[in-house]
């Protein structure tokens, strides 16, 4: 898919106006029918950030302070917050994984709804990463990572296309850093996974492969499935199989499956 091709629609741009307003939205969409690539500065939720017009920038940005496709519905944020609360007062640090965290919109948005975990920021393309780093600048909590999550600590391939940067995935190969749940984890203190957020472009498979023991104590993994760009793969075999005899709920926001422990949820709507 190029940039070109890639039509704004009614609901995106309605997440555009309600992350960053009408007049910047105005101003990016203008930027982007001139074919102009110099960056917007805009402020969402008390943050400057920069949206490239001319990349998928305006659509996450839509996605996930527009639309909130990162929202755990039936109370789960708060139940997960009291987790996390429980978890520091234990002597553990409450970890969120960003795995494809783009240009950091997505840690941003984690890093603020979850106010006891550090952030992980996952990205392997060169430029999205650059924008992360300058989105997140100053902002404590949160721990970037240049590469990929894979199924060994080394390198991949970034698959490099003329795509917006969010649909680059990687495969073996060599070029980007890859990393392992488990070492990426092990770069925190005391570190426990509170959630996992995964959007890797089909890339599930292989960074879920050999967590077993990780997922399955796991209470949030948020998931953009890939499958239907890779029939017949089984992108979330390995997180499906490491969910076998919990009780899990399944929801949908947006592009979106969450996986959340059921008696959070329970709690949630007791309290």
């Amino acid at each position: 898919m190029t940039i070109g091709s890639m039509l704004i629609k009614g609901h995106q741009i309605d997440g555009l106006v309600r992350a960053i307003g009408l007049r910047k939205s105005a101003s990016v969409l203008l930027r982007r029918a001139l074919r102009l690539a110099s960056p917007v500065q805009a402020f969402c939720q008390d943050h400057l950030l920069s949206i490239r017009p001319l990349d998928s920038d305006l659509f996450v940005v839509s996605q996930i302070f527009g639309n909130q496709e990162y929202e755990i519905g039936g109370g789960g944020r708060e139940a997960l917050n009291r987790l996390a609360r429980l978890w520091r007062q234990g002597g553990s640090t409450p970890v969120i994984v960003d795995a494809g965290a783009n240009v950091g919109y997505s840690t941003i948005y984690l890093r603020d709804r979850y106010p006891e975990a550090v952030v992980v920021a996952v990205e392997p393309d060169p430029q999205a990463y650059e924008m992360l780093i300058s989105n997140c600048a100053g902002l404590d909590r949160i721990v970037p990572f240049h590469g990929a999550l894979w199924d060994h600590d080394g390198e991949v391939a970034l698959r490099m296309n003329d795509g917006p940067s969010w649909s680059r995935g990687v495969s073996d190969g060599g070029g980007v850093s890859s990393i392992t749940l488990r070492s990426l984890l092990a770069r925190i203190p005391r570190a426990r996974l509170l959630m996992l957020k995964m959007d890797i472009e089909g890339a599930e498979l292989e960074a879920t492969r050999n967590c077993g023991e990780l997922l399955c104590d796991t209470p949030c993994i948020v998931i953009e499935p890939h499958d239907f760009m890779m029939q017949g793969r089984g992108c979330l075999s390995h997180v499906f199989a490491s969910l076998a005899g919990r009780k899990i709920d399944s929801l949908m926001n947006g592009e979106n499956l969450i996986l959340i422990e059921s008696d959070l949820l329970a709690s949630a709507s007791a309290s």
